[in-house]
């Protein structure tokens, strides 16, 4: 089990000339783990304080994705549409293959992301990163970066193509991996982003001292044990074992999340791969959030 407190992690430069979004080049990212499992799983979270407005705020265009996203709005309104808004306290589930925006992310909004997929679907860590220079090297050498959109100009017919520029680094980078084997965005499972409202949730009884809500199961991945599941548990002292079927995490704002043998500041965080076992827990109320990713087997 991996905890990693908010406070300790050096912010990442969102300005480092690899970016393909535009904007948002003084925003605070705190990557807390990201990991490249052996059996394919792919994931990473983080908090982003966003602190551009204006023409200088991060902005994204409409577009969807090879892999699944949780987000959690810790302060401010998150827009999913130019109409559609995830407001503070509440998270959104994002599907594979399922679009959303365009998007702005102005000054005052802090969110905790997790994005995640299997084999290449996401592309986090050492293995995928080494790579992403030459990935946009290649795609800048047919096509340009505009507004978040990749532009390319077919060489036989002449026709202009423009696409997500993620998907388009992603697709890239897959190719590079997989002999010309292009990344293919499925078609979604559910039409849209799914927003959550834990405060209208309820709370049950799961072990003494240790109370639950449960949020959601979702369903993007094959086979039986290929759901995601979305709780809260509140700490009264009680305990909640982490076990090691699947990779779990868990953050929460408050203080004295108990982690192992550690009692945690505020805002911490904790990671339990698969195949390792944990134990979290806490008092006085103590709300933690928590995420049981899929398998494949």
């Amino acid at each position: 089990m991996q905890i990693a407190i908010v406070d300790e992690i050096k912010s990442k430069d969102a300005n480092n000339g690899m970016q393909v979004r535009d904007g948002g080049a003084n925003r605070d990212f705190r990557v807390m783990f990201e990991e490249d499992e052996p059996d394919g799983f792919n994931f990473w979270i983080g908090r982003t304080v966003h602190n551009d407005e204006g023409d200088d705020a991060f902005v994204s265009p409409r577009h969807r994705h090879t892999f699944q996203q949780i987000k959690f709005v810790e302060r401010g309104e998150l827009d999913v549409t130019p109409d559609l808004y995830i407001h503070e306290g509440d998270l959104g589930y994002f599907p594979k293959g399922a679009y959303y925006g365009p998007q702005r992310r102005e000054r005052g909004l802090t969110t905790i992301t997790c994005q995640y997929g299997f084999n290449g679907e996401h592309q986090r860590g050492e293995y995928w990163t080494s790579r992403r220079a030459e990935a946009l090297a290649r795609l800048k050498a047919r096509g340009r970066i505009e507004h978040g959109l990749f532009i390319e100009q077919d060489p036989v017919s002449g026709e202009t193509r423009t696409r997500d520029a993620v998907d388009a680094l992603y697709d890239e980078r897959y190719q590079m991996v997989n002999q010309g084997a292009s990344l293919k965005i499925p078609e979604p499972v559910y039409d849209a982003p799914v927003i959550l409202h834990p405060g209208n949730a309820h709370y049950y009884q799961a072990a003494p001292g240790v109370e639950l809500k449960q949020l959601g199961r979702f369903f993007d991945q094959p086979g039986p044990n290929g759901d995601v599941s979305i709780a809260i548990a509140c700490f009264k002292g009680g305990t909640l074992d982490l076990s090691a079927d699947r990779p779990q995490i868990a953050w929460t704002l408050g203080k004295g999340l108990k982690a192992g043998d550690r009692v945690c500041p505020s805002a911490a965080m904790v990671y339990s791969p698969r195949g390792e076992e944990g134990q979290i827990g806490g008092e006085d109320g103590l709300e933690v959030y928590l995420v049981e990713f899929p398998r494949l087997d």
